[in-house]
């Protein structure tokens, strides 16, 4: 996962598959001639924050050690234990 970003409505995606979702998606244009676009997960509008989203840190960081103790159990041939978030 590339750069994580928590959503103003709380949900969780990399910034690629969000930036895709919206490149393949119609943002519709509302009465006002605002754009819109809407959550994967979710009714909230969040094309405004698609302008200028912020990664979220705490996750990139959760990921990155993650996916460091996922390479390590893999080369020692181990089983990995479950990571309970």
């Amino acid at each position: 996962m590339d750069a994580p970003v928590t959503t103003p409505c709380a949900h969780n995606f990399c910034i690629s598959c969000l930036s895709y979702q919206s490149s393949n998606s119609e943002a519709r244009v509302l009465r006002s001639r605002n754009n819109s676009m809407k959550c994967p997960s979710c009714t909230t509008d969040i094309f405004d924050f698609l302008h200028k989203p912020q990664e979220n840190t705490e996750l990139r960081t959760l990921i990155d050690s993650f996916q460091r103790r996922q390479k390590n159990v893999v080369s020692e041939g181990k089983m990995l234990k479950p990571l309970i978030l």
